[in-house]
């Protein structure tokens, strides 16, 4: 990556840039351009159009096929391309490359939700394999409980309307 890094490319790829204007893409969106109608590559982390340039590339066109819509950085710097064809480069410049994509959004988990007792079950609900401290909600006039002690009209009302919920 030693070519790239001139002083002589860098102030050309600037000027580029203020040229056109900074821009940045992913590599995804770069990866849209592969085809000889519209063909980008990277290089150093920059993407350039070089649609335009497939009929005169000295290497031929389909050395620049071979490499659209992905990096090429390695395939450049091993063709030993002149500082005349490195210079070339920078009036190609589309956009810098994103250093990462960040990952979508989760959506928010839905907050856990107490099990239920089967309807007709006395069985209390299991949570994580163990019986929830629970007691069956008992009608009104039934006994629940400690031998001997009633329940509430009041307690049995709460009760039901819980179950009922």
């Amino acid at each position: 990556m030693a070519t790239f890094k001139k002083k002589e490319f860098q102030s050309k790829l600037e000027d580029a840039r203020k040229k056109k204007g900074r821009k940045e893409m992913t590599k995804e969106e770069v990866a849209k351009h592969n085809k000889a109608s519209d063909l980008y590559i990277i290089i150093d982390d920059v993407a350039y159009d070089v649609t335009k340039y497939l009929k005169s590339h000295p290497g031929g066109k389909d050395v620049l096929l071979k490499v659209g819509g992905r990096d090429a950085t390695s395939d450049f710097l091993a063709a030993a391309h002149s500082s005349y064809a490195t210079g070339k480069v920078a009036d190609y410049y589309v956009a810098d490359i994103l250093k990462s994509t960040p990952p979508p959004p989760k959506p928010p988990k839905a907050a856990p939700q107490p099990p239920q007792p089967q309807k007709g079950s006395s069985d209390p609900p299991k949570i994580d394999g163990h019986a929830s401290a629970w007691s069956p909600v008992v009608k009104q006039g039934q006994a629940s409980g400690s031998p001997g002690v009633p329940r509430s009209s009041t307690s049995l009302q709460q009760q039901q309307q819980q179950q009922q919920q």
